[in-house]
């Protein structure tokens, strides 16, 4: 049997548009517990309330989601929702402020409607958290994460966050085709799949015309029709592509060596899909693919941003025990099994050493031998 969830019944995306919220969230509960990140509740929260209010909602509380999505976080909220008798999340902020509401509509069985305040991942979309310890390091990948009944994306507020972020989100996103034409290759797919691994090779191809102009948009604080094209990329059709591939088409080596990566303290100061990005490079160097292909990606990196180096994560230094611990978380979660061949701890660690190769050699020459 074929099973597949494929997104939020509802996408909104515009200039502006949180006086949306109240009128989106009203037919799913009238007490309303708002949850999110520090930055994102501080941008969002005069408007936020306005709306709801506007449209005769309670709220029965704001609260920080806690810094991490962590078991621990989840379960204090989900505590607190049932005390405050919530009835309907509004979600709002980053990836692991999304998950972490995610995980707490799935645990109080409440709907939710997720406002993202970044581009970095399509977490707003997904029934399904990253989690994490209490110290950031990455624990499991979680279906117990409830699917949003509405996403609301305002682009007003996505071009005035740190480029970063959506620098984040156009890693993650060129992940999806590079992933799944891995995970994938050879294997004679069921049509929903099938459908996945051509949006993902869309996302890429949206993102080499619409990525450099988008990042420029956002450097200068301003929405662009770029910045609209990529937003929707990296939220609604990234969305989907996780959707329609499923467990048989979702992630592979650049989430798995991102993992490893998060091993070093020295990358929690990264966005996740800055990590990602570096992955596929490392992905590409453990496939052994054309050169003209990592050319590509290095060229496209620079255009928007994306770390090419261990320096640029952070890591100046590894210690044979560092390896060790890369590998072997590495090769512990689930993505690395998606790729096509047996991967192991030495393939892995020089896959990671031939990608900063290839990356310290782009940035001095442009080129790679």
């Amino acid at each position: 049997m074929l099973k597949r969830t494929i997104g939020p019944p509802l996408y909104q995306r515009g200039y502006d548009i949180l006086s949306l919220v109240g009128e989106t969230v009203a037919p799913l509960g009238r007490h309303i517990l708002i949850i999110g990140g520090k930055t994102a509740l501080a941008v969002t929260s005069d408007e936020l309330v306005a709306s709801l209010e506007q449209a005769g909602l309670l709220i029965v509380g704001m609260e920080w989601y806690g810094g991490q999505c962590s078991w621990n976080n989840v379960h204090k909220l989900s505590a607190i929702a049932r005390e405050k008798r919530a009835q309907c999340l509004v979600g709002v902020g980053g990836g692991r402020a999304l998950d972490t509401v995610k995980a707490v509509a799935f645990s109080s069985e409440l709907p939710l409607v997720t406002v993202p305040t970044i581009a970095a991942t399509c977490a707003a979309w997904t029934p399904l958290a990253a989690i994490y310890d209490d110290d950031g390091k990455y624990l499991e990948f979680s279906r117990k994460a409830a699917l949003p009944q509405a996403v609301i994306a305002d682009t007003k507020i996505i071009a005035e966050a740190p480029v970063r972020y959506l620098v984040s989100g156009l890693g993650d996103t060129l992940a999806k085709w590079y992933e799944l034409a891995a995970s994938t290759r050879g294997q004679k797919l069921a049509a929903p799949v099938a459908a996945g691994l051509r949006l993902g090779k869309l996302c890429k191809d949206m993102i080499v015309e619409e990525g450099p102009a988008a990042y420029q948009s956002v450097e200068k604080g301003q929405t662009s029709e770029s910045l609209d094209q990529v937003v929707d990329v990296i939220i609604a059709i990234a969305g989907c592509v996780s959707g329609l591939g499923g467990d048989e088409a979702r992630t592979a080596a650049a989430h798995a060596i991102y993992s490893g990566l998060t091993t070093m303290g020295e990358t929690h100061q990264m966005v996740h899909g800055e990590i990602v990005g570096f992955g596929i490079l490392a992905q590409l160097a453990l496939e052994d693919r054309p050169k003209v292909e990592v050319q590509e990606f290095l060229k496209l990196s620079c255009q928007i941003g994306l770390p090419i180096t261990l320096g640029q994560l952070g890591i100046d230094r590894l210690t044979d025990r560092d390896w060790q611990r890369i590998a072997a978380l590495s090769l512990a979660v689930e993505d690395m099994a998606a790729m096509p061949f047996p991967v192991t701890d030495v393939m892995v660690i020089e896959a990671i050493r031939q990608a900063d190769a290839w990356g310290q050699e782009f940035a001095k020459t442009g080129n790679v031998a």
